[in-house]
């Protein structure tokens, strides 16, 4: 699956930080990877460490599913 990114978001160290996590996006295994589909919503939160998360939601164009990456939350409680 291709992965993309708001082009405001900061991804300063997190690629490397949580390689692992987007290893297993990529390849479109998601049951290492704890993910949670907020409800009510598109959205979709992807837990990186005990603080830290990702939204995201997917996307379809031509017949391929993207993972769009729209914020990282720092410190959620």
């Amino acid at each position: 699956m291709e992965i993309l990114y708001h082009n405001a978001l900061n991804l300063a160290g997190l690629l490397e930080r949580h390689a692992r996590v987007f290893d297993h996006l990529r390849a479109k295994d998601f049951s290492p990877i704890d993910i949670k589909k907020m409800p009510g919503t598109g959205y979709w939160r992807i837990r990186l460490d005990y603080e830290n998360r990702l939204l995201v939601q997917f996307a379809k164009h031509q017949n391929q599913t993207y993972l769009l990456l729209l914020e990282f939350i720092e410190h959620h409680d």
